[in-house]
């Protein structure tokens, strides 16, 4: 059933707000602010009538006065990118650390907010956001940067950790992104074709997707191996044939960068297949999931995946793996997928600043992050620098130009060249630097 709008979703929230702000004021219990916080904020919380609490929700809660971050992503929408997972691993994260002493002492809640795949959706969790006075806002999934940034900026909130969907997420002052997004997968992907030997590259995207930024960086990742990009191809979205696409992708091409969502990802590897085409093909985190790649066991030795993170079934993730087993709701949670597992890295750095503050609100903590020269995540990322911008135009908030390689054997993804590969050169070449 969708949220409820218009004059009755405005009552519910005011009415969750007021009731968010008692239970804040009483601490009542770790679980209680979770369920508040998700209500309130966006229309997508808990349901009331799902299992018991978890072993880490009903531990008593840490004694201080709460410290509020936000997140936030298309959750109910038409639009077939939808993570309604999200602001449960956000709890799953929180439910922890709450266990372990929360932010110096502090319980950690989360608020969450539906920006519905809409720029009138991100604004209004931006000014949500600015409301509630949360602290950052955390691990959070839109295209909408040009939106809710500026809002952002001008109450001084970070915006840590979410994807670098747009330019402004890479270009904006209190944006702190952990990894490089589409343009930085694009580039590795054509940068390994090229590594193997690959000459005439065929990119195939999104019928939505950025082509101009695609190509270049494709082009950037090529030209140092003496490869070149052949030909461009769309897909449309929505279902039906990809007859015609995979076609001209394969016609003139020996190799082939594929750029697109997990459904479109899905949709190409069928007519491929169907189609008995034999070029290699290079992946994308996030287009290329477990669920994705276990269709097409036939295709693994010439499919590859380029990953801004290690694999799901790398050690560092041990954390992560343990949380989400003993969640709630662990079993609506894509465990495996890059945006879920992106969000949670996120709240690792979070947790990692946060712990350093004395004084907890977002001026604070803008000043804390970019102050932070070493912010140590357990192998989920390298080492991350805030306190140095990128020289490269366009991408100067770029703070981790790395990314892994990896395959699908066995019903998991594992790093064929083992630990993070440095972009900085093609990316350099891809800005013109």
């Amino acid at each position: 059933m969708p949220p409820p709008r218009g004059p009755r979703a405005r009552s519910l929230a005011a009415t969750s707000a007021r009731h968010t702000a008692a239970r804040l004021t009483a601490v009542l219990s770790t679980v209680a602010l979770m369920t508040a916080a998700l209500v309130g904020c966006g229309g997508a919380g808990r349901t009331g009538d799902g299992p018991a609490m978890s072993p880490l929700e009903s531990a008593p809660p840490p004694p201080g006065a709460p410290v509020k971050v936000m997140i936030w992503a298309p959750q109910h929408t038409v639009s077939s990118i939808a993570f309604p997972d999200l602001p449960l691993v956000a709890q799953a994260f929180a439910d922890l650390a709450n266990v372990q002493g929360g932010v110096n002492g502090r319980p950690l809640v989360v608020l969450n907010c539906d920006e519905g795949g809409e720029a009138a959706g991100a604004e209004r969790c931006a000014r949500e956001a600015v409301q509630e006075k949360v602290l950052a806002v955390v691990g959070s999934y839109s295209t909408h940067a040009g939106t809710y940034l500026p809002i952002l900026e001008a109450a001084g909130i970070a915006y840590l950790g979410g994807a670098p969907l747009g330019p402004a997420d890479l270009t904006d002052p209190v944006s702190f992104p952990i990894t490089g997004g589409p343009a930085l997968l694009v580039a590795g992907a054509a940068r390994l074709a090229a590594m193997q030997g690959c000459r005439q590259v065929a990119l195939v995207h999104q019928d939505s997707a950025p082509v101009a930024v695609l190509e270049r960086y494709t082009r950037a990742g090529l030209v140092g191996g003496g490869a070149g990009l052949v030909s461009t191809t769309a897909l449309p979205s929505g279902p039906g044939s990809l007859a015609d696409e995979v076609a001209r992708a394969t016609r003139d091409s020996d190799c082939v960068v594929l750029a697109a969502s997990d459904q479109g990802t899905q949709r190409f590897l069928a007519g491929y297949q169907q189609q008995g085409a034999d070029q290699q093909l290079y992946t994308l985190g996030g287009g290329q999931t477990v669920g994705v790649a276990a269709q097409f066991p036939e295709l693994r030795t010439r499919t590859f995946l380029t990953e801004a993170l290690p694999p799901g079934s790398n050690g560092a993730w041990r954390r992560y793996r343990e949380a989400l087993a003993q969640a709630r709701y662990g079993d609506r949670i894509d465990t495996s997928g890059t945006v879920q597992r992106q969000t949670w890295t996120a709240f690792e750095v979070f947790l990692q600043v946060a712990r350093q503050l004395t004084r907890f609100d977002s001026a604070s903590m803008l000043a804390s992050l970019r102050g932070s020269n070493a912010v140590d995540t357990g192998g989920l990322t390298p080492a991350l620098d805030f306190t140095r911008e990128a020289p490269l135009p366009g991408l100067n908030r770029l703070f981790n130009p790395r990314v892994t390689y990896q395959r699908y054997e066995d019903g998991r993804f594992t790093e064929f060249r083992p630990g993070f590969q440095d972009l900085t050169p093609v990316l350099a070449a891809a800005t013109g630097r």
